[in-house]
């Protein structure tokens, strides 16, 4: 994904050394630890300190969790930590993608066991939960212990779906393909997921500073084409960085944070991936396409991604192309993208741009 800087009106940021936000064009890195942040249309308060959001994605169930969760609130009355059935609690954090069931020959309603910002997503052998699919998980490998460890606000953003992998792509790395929804009022652009991985014993394995921009829907953000995620929008990142000796199997713990620039009069493009049509090769299942410019600006150095899903959204990796050439208003760009090791039953694809 290409570099950009923009002018930011707001930042959110996260609470460790792996990194922070830009102000301005070209502007330096800037920690936002509680107090105003300075923009172009005004200042954002973000509270610091303490806000941790928890999920354990585990259990064995295939029922899976889907959507925006349920709700795990301060109020809220927790009985069987193992899936078992509880109450919808108060109005506290949400939960990740929703819980996934309920024990074993039992009938849970929402599924999983709420706290104060903490839930557990599993069960074994439950149903499946509130907006969930019998046929997906939204998190692999299960078990794993997800936090979001914001120094403020989350800006409505939380991970609903994750795959993690000793060996993805060409290059056989360790790779995460993380699913982010925008839960909140604005646009967020840029978004990225900085991240530490942690064993049982709290030792940290690996510290990546993410995956670059989420593959989101472009935007017109300060007079730029931008991926943004808007209101109930779900961008996804394939992150290596950071990770290329990371033993996934020692995984127990992520933390992580949110890095992007909110900016509430960001505006929807007419940009669209269409006419995908998928085949098979000798290294597995490419695909080939048109992304379509409805705009009557000139489009320049055009990329798709394209994440192959299991039925509950959770993304199995990435297939990607870019070219450069541009897309005239009105115009199109038919690509071809590297192969993915799998046959894809369905997909999410984006299209990425600069203005020319």
């Amino acid at each position: 994904m290409k570099y950009r800087e923009r002018i930011v009106t707001s930042c959110v940021w996260f609470a460790s050394a792996l990194g922070g936000c830009s102000s301005g064009d070209g502007g330096s890195e800037s920690e936002n630890t509680g107090g105003d942040m300075g923009g172009a249309g005004g200042s954002t308060s973000m509270t610091a300190g303490g806000n941790t959001a928890s999920t354990t994605a585990g259990g064995t169930s295939a029922g899976g969790a889907g959507g925006s969760g349920g709700a795990g609130g301060t109020g809220g009355e927790a009985t069987d930590a193992s899936g078992g059935s509880s109450a919808a609690g108060g109005s506290g954090g949400s939960t990740s993608g929703g819980a996934s069931g309920g024990s074993a020959g039992s009938t849970s309603s929402s599924g999983g066991s709420s706290t104060t910002d903490s839930t557990t997503v599993g069960g074994a052998g439950g149903t499946g939960g509130t907006g969930g699919s019998p046929n997906g998980t939204p998190f692999v490998p299960e078990g794993i212990e997800v936090n979001y460890v914001g120094q403020g606000d989350s800006a409505g953003l939380e991970i609903v779906a994750f795959t993690l992998l000793q060996s993805a792509g060409i290059l056989e790395l360790p790779s995460w393909f993380v699913a982010v929804r925008n839960g909140g009022a604005d646009p967020v652009c840029l978004v990225d997921v900085p991240s530490e991985f942690y064993d049982a014993d709290g030792n940290l394995l690996a510290d990546s500073p993410g995956g670059g921009a989420a593959s989101s829907p472009l935007y017109d953000s300060f007079g730029s084409a931008t991926p943004c995620l808007g209101n109930g929008d779900v961008g996804m990142l394939a992150v290596t960085s950071g990770l290329s000796a990371l033993d996934v199997s020692l995984v127990t713990r992520i933390d992580h944070g949110f890095v992007g620039n909110i900016n509430p009069d960001a505006t929807l493009l007419d940009v669209s991936v269409e006419n995908v049509v998928f085949t098979e090769d000798s290294f597995g299942t490419v695909a080939t396409g048109d992304v379509v410019n409805g705009t009557t600006s000139v489009l320049d150095f055009p990329e798709v991604a394209i994440y192959p899903l299991d039925p509950a959204g959770r993304p199995l990796g990435i297939m990607s192309d870019i070219a450069d050439t541009t897309i005239p208003g009105g115009g199109s760009w038919s690509f071809e993208t590297l192969s993915f090791d799998g046959t894809v039953a369905d997909y999410a694809a984006f299209a990425d741009a600069d203005f020319e």
